[in-house]
């Protein structure tokens, strides 16, 4: 069995004034991008081969809050971006940024929900139930705006149709026409 091939970068950004140093390790068996904090190294930036550096600057971006939060904290000691800790910390401001956007994508389509609700989900952006409520993981408030936009209008359009049909991605192209391409670039991000 061949040997898995990574390839370490020391990189840095500046978010909000302050830059932040990371090493990137590009592997070549990785299937999406993932942020790790570790006590003694920093951050840790893990990419597939084919994701750019434009792709991994918008997801640090996306991921600013949390990073100047370890940061100001002095705790690089967490190792995945989703743990409890930091799902704990960010739930309530998750909260309100994923309800905020819910109800700017439904001035469109005026749709009845019985709740919004934010878990620490690690296998899906967004759920919605015979019942009406919306759950989103938390993350998703921190995605970039046009996929967090997709995930909400995503999760909404099942009040309409229950399922993937034609129907289905009519009324998601109704406020989302390009939803194909931000689908596709969902795809790099995965919830931890």
């Amino acid at each position: 069995m061949p040997r898995k091939k990574t390839i370490l970068k020391e990189e840095h950004i500046v978010l909000d004034g302050k830059e932040v140093r990371y090493t990137l390790k590009v592997h070549s068996r990785s299937r999406s991008i993932k942020l790790a904090a570790y006590a003694g190294e920093g951050f840790v930036v893990t990419i597939p081969r084919w994701v750019s550096r434009e792709m991994v600057g918008r997801f640090l971006i996306a991921q600013k809050q949390w990073i100047l939060a370890q940061v100001k904290m002095g705790n690089a000691s967490r190792r995945h971006l989703a743990t409890k800790g930091t799902y704990k910390d960010m739930r309530e401001e998750a909260l309100r940024i994923i309800e905020a956007c819910v109800d700017a994508q439904n001035a469109h389509y005026k749709l009845d929900l019985a709740g919004v609700f934010v878990r620490n989900q690690k296998t899906r952006w967004g759920s919605c139930s015979e019942r009406k409520n919306l759950t989103f993981s938390y993350q998703t408030a921190y995605l970039p705006a046009r996929l967090r936009d997709y995930v909400i209008v995503h999760e909404l359009c099942h009040l309409l149709e229950f399922n993937h049909s034609r129907a289905f991605w009519s009324w998601v192209a109704e406020t989302i026409p390009d939803y194909k391409v931000r689908k596709k670039e969902l795809g790099v991000y995965t919830p931890r």
